[in-house]
């Protein structure tokens, strides 16, 4: 592995000019993490939001590009603490310096849509696609005309529309039916178990100042002059 020290941009043109014939048209972009058992690689390891729920580990994070097939077009290693939204704009640069793709449709998850990493994917006029934040999503909904408004929706009724340029396709699917459906019970079910918690509680009665009575609840005392 230390032979390939200073060669990999080398290599990556190398295997991306055999594997390609032509220029691409489509990259899907991740990160995925790798935590230590130790200190991790000098530099490089670091704690950060692990993919693999072990925050109490330092990690290095993997920035990976593919094609359409999931064909590997680009891998880097980066820092473990590094911020998802600050890695694409990198990435669009190593992928115009190295392998001289300009026009890609390019598609990522919410955890890099950042408004800045938006304006540069249109400051460069790139295509995208990428999932809506749950906020942004209501936003949206909200818009819709009232019969359009879904409730839980179906990919066999997908709802598109175009705002300010940008198209928008809205869907859910049985999954998601399940998955809210579920939601929504276990929230109903912790709700019950607090109430019913409550219900126990033994409340201590309060004495009236004047009498020293349990004064009852709701009932009010006034002093004349």
């Amino acid at each position: 592995m230390d032979a390939l020290n200073g060669r990999w941009v080398t290599i990556e043109k190398k295997l991306y000019a055999e594997a390609f014939g032509e220029p691409v048209s489509l990259v899907l972009y991740d990160l995925s993490s790798v935590y230590f058992e130790g200190r991790g690689p000098q530099g490089l390891g670091a704690y950060g939001y692990s993919r693999d729920h072990r925050e109490d580990r330092p990690q290095i994070l993997l920035a990976v590009a593919t094609d359409s097939h999931g064909v590997p077009i680009h891998l880097e290693v980066l820092r473990g603490n590094r911020a998802d939204t600050t890695t694409l704009r990198a990435l669009l640069g190593s992928l115009k310096r190295r392998f001289g793709i300009e026009q890609a449709i390019f598609v990522f998850d919410n955890g890099m849509s950042s408004t800045l990493n938006l304006e540069a994917m249109r400051e460069e006029h790139l295509h995208f696609v990428t999932r809506l934040s749950a906020a942004t999503l209501r936003e949206l909904i909200a818009q819709l005309p009232h019969d359009m408004q879904p409730q839980l929706w179906d990919r066999t009724n997908l709802i598109e529309l175009t705002l300010e340029d940008k198209r928008y396709v809205i869907a859910g699917g049985e999954h998601r039916q399940q998955r809210d459906s579920a939601r929504r019970r276990a929230r109903l079910e912790k709700a019950q178990i607090e109430l019913q918690r409550l219900a126990a509680v033994r409340r201590k009665k309060t004495q009236s100042p004047e009498t020293g009575q349990p004064s009852r609840p709701g009932a009010s005392t006034a002093q004349g002059p």
